[in-house]
């Protein structure tokens, strides 16, 4: 499914702040507006230097120099080290529609990289949900997203004899990697099982972000447990029973190859792929040959039904 962000085109004439950029800085406003990294949090982009230096093929110099257009206007802000970048104008042009956008935001908040920028963004956020239920949004957005403020670990503590409280039980926790999400870890195991991203390893990042948001709306949209998501995936990528060439149903390894796929509808049972591949899987009924013995050999009629 595409995703669509608002830009208000009156930008190029009207805004002397755009008006005033170079062409290199124009391009990266537009990337950073319309950018595949960009979220539903309006503004707030997950995004690391180095992808962009790759993707404009410029050098780090170079970068800063044109990104330093964007932040001495105030456009844009970033914390490179953590991999943050935020447009403080955004939410004024992308205001919520309803409390429940802002409860949405939840997952991608969570996600944000922890830093004094996130601090920033919390405080813009709460100072500009004005849009007719000001205080329902914020106390949303305070619920949903929380109050903490970032509390970077001191690069030295003191020992006893320097002064400091010193002993273990008083050192601050360090950061804790905790590795990949279940969503992100299950995509990987979807992709590495398909032959498309056996082919084209280089697609599988690019493409793991939307994967990721899919996975996670069967749980958090349509209430799917993650232990169901897991089992039901693993068991879609095995179901390769079926000879294609001879014009059988190939199984739905096959025919289900991204996560969007299992909350789509079915147009015979105007049902979602998820439970209807659930309700097989529960039956032990994989390829439709095995369901429904011989099929037509017109590969053609299989797909209109599925």
């Amino acid at each position: 499914m595409a995703r669509y962000r608002k830009v208000d085109p009156r930008m190029w004439r009207a805004d002397a702040k755009v008006r005033a950029l170079s062409n290199n800085a124009k391009l990266l406003w537009c990337y950073l507006l319309t950018g595949p990294e960009t979220t539903s949090l309006p503004g707030v982009i997950p995004l690391v230097r180095a992808s962009l230096c790759e993707y404009f093929a410029w050098s780090v110099p170079h970068f800063m120099e044109v990104f330093s257009e964007l932040e001495s206007r105030g456009m844009a802000l970033a914390d490179w080290e953590a991999g943050l970048v935020f447009l403080p104008n955004a939410l004024g042009h992308n205001h919520p529609a309803n409390p429940n956008v802002v409860k949405g935001w939840a997952t991608i908040w969570a996600e944000t990289p922890e830093c004094a920028l996130k601090d920033r963004i919390r405080q813009t956020f709460l100072n500009g949900l004005r849009n007719g239920f000001e205080t329902v949004s914020q106390t949303v957005f305070e619920t949903v997203c929380g109050m903490e403020l970032y509390n970077p670990v001191p690069v030295h503590v003191l020992a006893p004899e320097e002064g400091g409280m010193g002993g273990e039980e008083n050192q601050p926790d360090l950061p804790v990697d905790l590795g990949p999400t279940w969503a992100e870890a299950l995509a990987r195991e979807w992709m590495a099982a398909l032959p498309f991203y056996e082919k084209h390893p280089e697609d599988v990042d690019r493409h793991l972000p939307r994967w990721v948001a899919e996975l996670e709306k069967l749980e958090r949209l349509d209430k799917h447990p993650v232990e169901n998501i897991e089992r039901l995936v693993r068991w879609v990528y095995q179901d390769d029973s079926g000879d294609r060439s001879a014009g059988q149903w190939p199984g739905w390894k096959w025919n289900c190859q991204t996560p969007a796929k299992l909350r789509q509808r079915q147009k015979s049972t105007d049902r979602k792929y998820f439970d209807v591949i659930w309700e097989q899987m529960e039956r032990g009924q994989g390829s439709r040959k095995k369901r429904f013995g011989e099929v037509s050999r017109d590969p053609k009629d299989w797909r209109e039904e599925w």
